[in-house]
């Protein structure tokens, strides 16, 4: 049904996801209702990612369960960085994160707790450059 990846795998190369192969698995979690497991701190999801990726693979897209567990945890820190700055902005700023309207769906109730990569000070209303997070360039958009 799908092959395990091995750490050699995730990290010798990075995969490149199309839109829709990105919404797919955010709509599987939806579709499931699993959202609250995903959620928990120090939840073991294996299971439920095994779960999401078989699903994938129903629709001809092939993904490993590190590939998929990873792609989540990326748009999941993305989605709250996002907000909190929107929060942190107020109401008439508008979010450039590529998928906020499924994530939010996923997520909107939830409280906004990111542990930061960098400062706290980095909540500014400006919107980032282009870059990893929120660049037009296709190189950009499919990471996330």
């Amino acid at each position: 049904m799908f092959q395990a990846s091995t750490p050699s795998d995730s990290t010798q190369h990075q995969v490149r996801w199309t839109d829709e192969e990105t919404r797919s698995p955010l709509q599987i979690i939806a579709d499931l209702g699993v959202m609250d497991e995903l959620d928990r701190p120090r939840q073991r999801n294996a299971t439920i990612f095994t779960s999401i990726t078989g699903a994938l693979a129903e629709l001809g897209i092939n993904r490993t369960l590190l590939q998929v567990r990873d792609k989540f945890k990326k748009l999941k820190y993305l989605y709250l960085q996002e907000r909190k700055r929107l929060q942190s902005c107020g109401q008439s700023s508008r979010s450039q994160f590529r998928f906020w309207e499924e994530m939010h769906r996923l997520m909107g109730d939830r409280p906004v707790a990111v542990a930061s990569e960098s400062s706290s000070s980095q909540t500014s209303c400006e919107i980032p450059a282009p870059s990893i997070q929120y660049g037009n360039c296709a190189s950009h958009h499919l990471l996330f």
